[in-house]
C-alpha cells in the first residue's frame, strides 16, 4: 500500500518500495520547475491547483448526491470532470469512437500520436447510484454503430439491447479498448469519485494506479498532490516528443528493484559464508 494517501498502487504499476520510498525524489525536479514557473507567471502549478479543487469539489459531489434529475446529474459529473482534467492540462471535448467491430464508446478526451494513431483516451463512468464502488464494477454497454446513430458521448445514450449484456467497465477494457488493431497505450477511466491510470503494457497483470479523489482533496498532503499532478499530466502521458515521464519512472522502478534483489542476494550469500566459517 502506497504512503501516498489516496493513491493506491494495484499490482505493483510501479514497485511498493519505490513509490513509497524514491518516487518523491525523482520528481522533485518537475514540481520545484512548476513552482517557479508559478511564481514567474504569478499564477499557481499544477499540484497547487488541484489542491484549490477542494471546495468546489465537496460542492459539486453534493449536488450530485442530492440530484434526481439523470440529465443534471450528468452535467454535474462533466463539469467537474472538466474542472479536474483542465487542471492537469486535457482539454475535455466529448466524443464517440467507433471500435473495430462496430461498437461505440463515449470518450471526453483523446490524444493521437503525430501519426494519428490513438495515444491515450479517457473514457467517463459516472455511478448511476451514490454509493462508492470500484470504478471497473461499473457498467454500461458498448452500442452498435447504425445508420441512424447519433454520436452522443454520454453513457446514458449507451442502450441495453437485446443482443448485449450489461458489461463492467473492467470487461470493456479488456474486450473492446484493447483488442483493437491500434490500440491506445493510456487510458484514464474517471468519475466523480475516483480515476485510475492504465497502461496497456501492464493491464494483463492487473497493474494500474488508482486515485481517490476525496482522499486525496480532502487530506490535502502536499507530497499526494504533487504525485497526483505529476502521474496524471498531460505533459507526462502524452509529451510532444521523446520519452513520457511515466516510462523513465518506470524504468526507475524497475533499476531500484533489481539493485535490492542484487544487495538481497549479496547480504544472503555473505551470511552463509558467515555461518559456514563459524561451524
Amino acid at each position: 500500500m502506497s504512503q501516498l494517501t489516496g493513491i493506491t498502487n494495484e499490482n505493483e504499476f510501479y514497485s511498493h518500495h519505490y513509490l513509497d520510498a524514491i518516487l518523491k525524489d525523482d520528481i522533485k525536479n518537475i514540481a520545484k520547475t512548476w513552482k517557479e514557473n508559478a511564481v514567474e507567471n504569478n499564477t499557481k502549478s499544477p499540484p497547487e491547483e488541484l489542491g484549490s479543487l477542494t471546495k468546489n469539489y465537496f460542492h459539486l459531489r453534493s449536488q450530485f448526491n442530492q440530484e434526481k434529475d439523470i440529465s443534471q446529474r450528468l452535467e454535474l459529473h462533466r463539469q467537474w470532470l472538466s474542472e479536474f482534467f483542465g487542471v492537469l492540462g486535457y482539454e475535455i471535448n466529448p466524443s464517440t469512437i467507433v471500435l473495430d467491430d462496430g461498437e461505440t464508446l463515449p470518450l471526453i478526451c483523446q490524444i493521437n500520436k503525430s501519426n494519428g494513431l490513438p495515444l491515450l483516451w479517457i473514457l467517463e463512468a459516472p455511478p448511476e447510484t451514490n454509493e462508492i464502488i470500484d470504478i471497473l464494477d461499473l457498467t454500461f454497454n458498448p452500442q452498435p454503430q447504425t445508420p441512424n446513430h447519433v454520436s452522443e458521448a454520454c453513457p446514458k445514450d449507451i442502450p441495453q439491447t437485446p443482443n448485449h449484456e450489461p458489461e463492467t467497465i473492467e470487461d470493456i477494457v479488456s474486450d473492446y479498448i484493447f483488442t483493437q488493431s491500434e490500440p491506445p497505450r493510456w487510458l484514464l477511466i474517471a468519475n466523480i469519485h475516483q480515476v485510475i491510470l492504465i497502461d496497456r503494457f501492464k493491464w494483463n497483470a492487473s497493474r494500474l494506479l488508482r486515485f481517490d479523489k476525496t482522499e486525496i482533496l480532502s487530506r490535502k498532503d502536499n507530497d499526494t498532490l504533487t504525485a497526483t499532478a505529476i502521474l496524471l499530466h498531460q505533459e507526462h502521458t502524452c509529451p510532444g516528443e521523446g520519452t513520457t515521464l511515466l516510462d523513465e519512472l518506470d524504468e526507475n522502478s524497475h533499476r531500484h528493484a533489481f539493485s535490492v534483489s542484487d544487495d538481497l542476494k549479496y547480504a544472503l550469500r555473505k551470511s552463509i559464508e558467515l555461518l559456514g566459517n563459524e561451524a
